[in-house]
């Protein structure tokens, strides 16, 4: 189910809520911070609609970052949030719509592909990368080497949703001509990642937020990605999050 969190966490755990995709903000969030100019005294940083955005918050949101659900992994700042927003324009609750399969999920059409996944599937010499297995052509993605990936057990996970066509050679779908792309690069650590406290990983310098990418990402070595329809234009993925990594990704 979809996972909300802030004043009303309780009472919308399971609820079908409406949301008007085209004028919600939905991204990565990249930091938190305590403000005196900010009317609650919380902020939060945010990737939504390709650019980085500050918000007040209430302080419910802003303690998510101390939460258990999002550390050590997956790390908060990997998952797709929509920011609900009171009359002020303060953010009073983040709702997870990272997971396209939630019921009630107002996210419906993407598609999240993976040829590595953590404390599952390592990274070796041998792992495709996900430019192995599609490309960019122009406002299009087309899978040109899926089945034969997938036939070697070399992709690990594959889901679509909505109207994401189920993948296969020759197969594509359309991009929003201006698409946000946002990349995590798990490379800049200082080593593979692992469970440890919140020094730990600040001593390794394990990544903690995603910055803006661009698609050419999706042909380094990206073993992960999503694609995302969140505008409400189901016919078009206008969201993508890339992520970098290399061998053996985990310890």
């Amino acid at each position: 189910m979809t996972k909300s969190v802030g004043t009303t966490k309780e009472s919308n755990i399971g609820v079908d809520r409406r949301f008007d995709l085209a004028d919600s903000v939905i991204g990565l969030v990249t930091g938190f911070t305590q403000a005196e100019s900010s009317s609650t005294g919380f902020q939060l940083s945010m990737l939504a609609k390709g650019v980085e955005q500050t918000f007040d918050v209430v302080k419910e949101v802003y303690d998510l970052q101390f939460s258990a659900d999002y550390f050590p992994y997956p790390c908060l700042g990997e998952i797709l949030f929509l920011a609900v927003l009171d009359a002020r324009g303060v953010v009073t609750e983040l709702v997870n719509v990272n997971d396209l399969t939630a019921p009630n999920n107002p996210i419906k059409t993407g598609l999240v592909l993976g040829t590595y996944r953590m404390f599952v599937v390592k990274i070796t010499k041998d792992t495709p990368r996900i430019g192995d297995i599609l490309r960019i052509e122009g406002a299009r993605v087309v899978f040109t080497d899926f089945e034969r990936h997938a036939a070697s057990g070399a992709i690990c996970y594959v889901l679509h949703a909505g109207k994401m066509p189920a993948p296969a050679d020759g197969v594509s779908f359309e991009l929003a001509a201006d698409s946000n792309v946002y990349t995590w690069d798990w490379t800049t650590g200082l080593a593979p990642f692992s469970r440890c406290s919140r020094e730990e990983a600040a001593a390794k310098r394990f990544p903690t937020r995603a910055f803006v990418g661009s698609l050419a990402d999706i042909g380094k070595n990206c073993y992960w990605v999503g694609f995302y329809s969140t505008r409400g234009d189901e016919d078009k993925c206008d969201l993508v999050k890339c992520f970098l990594n290399a061998p053996p990704g985990w310890e």
